[in-house]
């Protein structure tokens, strides 16, 4: 009915509905609301696409997505054998003393190649040496046990005054697989020499005689960090096993204190089990000055904490009631 030039000043009259004498009103009122519902229109599109997007990529993840099933008990600690290409294993140890070996060659679920049960539970940490020769076990006995990752025969130091006093807490490789480094209930970080098994170096009272809990390399093998029971972080030069400087409170005796170099190692990132202590507190690696607090969110039993190497980014594991 009449045309779109027809009416009194030039405007549209209507397009057939009363609603569209809208779009010719005075002061453009009627285009606002038609710009409206283009954007309105618009948007859904964009959150189709979203949508479409996200479910895409949850496709891809349930496809690559791989389960492994053998443990009874609560897993402790993983290694993943160096070897990405062919070899394809990891390790995987329970508070029931057992460690399981799987392959992630395939998809899924897997049941483990090898399981290797300890009669001193729980298992505190498994560690693979950089070139995959050897797995290293670390239990609540004060021996380190040394498995071959071909037969999987076990092997441990030979004199007795070379092992801990106490449970076996941690142990860790740095970039050089002649040598490692572990940190036991009895407070001592003792270095070991690979080839033979045999104790070369430690150091004692390391955190004031409480356990350690955590060991890093720095990537310039000139220094490491370890974390102990005292609720601090030290920095060490490995090439004197001098102590450097230290991270972190220290007031309290806590379960478990994570320390890791982050950010090309500028930062110093520390974690306390302590619930009261939720936050993973930054440092400076090079002065010691505190820089930040991340808020960790979550009430849960904190597990693990580590870092991407060049990323300020800490991803840190706990046990929460809501599944985070």
């Amino acid at each position: 009915k009449g045309g779109m030039g027809s009416g009194d000043g030039g405007n549209a009259t209507n397009i057939g509905t009363a609603g569209s004498q809208r779009i010719g009103s005075p002061g453009g009122v009627a285009g606002v609301a038609g710009g409206e519902m283009w954007r309105g229109a618009v948007g859904g599109q964009q959150q189709e696409r979203e949508r479409e997007r996200a479910a895409q990529v949850q496709a891809a993840v349930q496809t690559s997505l791989r389960s492994f099933a053998g443990h009874t008990a609560r897993v402790t600690c993983l290694d993943f054998h160096p070897d990405t290409t062919h070899t394809r294993l990891f390790f995987s140890g329970d508070v029931a003393g057992n460690v399981n070996v799987f392959s992630y060659a395939t998809s899924g679920t897997k049941r483990p190649i090898e399981s290797l049960m300890d009669a001193f539970p729980p298992i505190n940490t498994v560690c693979v040496n950089p070139t995959g020769d050897f797995l290293l076990v670390g239990t609540d006995h004060n021996i380190i046990r040394i498995y071959d990752t071909q037969r999987y025969h076990c092997r441990a130091a030979k004199n007795e005054n070379d092992h801990h006093r106490g449970a076996v807490r941690v142990i860790r490789f740095g970039s050089d697989p002649s040598v490692y480094v572990s940190g036991g209930s009895d407070g001592l970080v003792v270095f070991w020499d690979t080839r033979t098994s045999s104790r070369v170096n430690a150091i004692e009272m390391a955190h004031q005689g409480a356990e350690i809990t955590s060991i890093e390399f720095s990537r310039n093998r000139r220094h490491f960090v370890t974390g102990g029971q005292d609720g601090k972080a030290r920095l060490w030069d490995l090439r004197n096993g001098k102590e450097i400087r230290d991270f972190g409170g220290g007031n309290k005796k806590v379960d478990k204190f994570f320390a890791q170099f982050c950010y090309d190692e500028h930062f110093m990132a520390v974690l306390s089990s302590d619930r009261l202590l939720r936050d993973v507190q930054l440092f400076n690696s090079a002065t010691g000055a505190k820089i930040t607090n991340l808020n960790l969110q979550g009430s849960g039993a904190v597990r693990l904490l580590t870092c991407l190497p060049t990323w300020l980014v800490c991803v840190c594991v706990c046990v929460c009631v809501n599944g985070r």
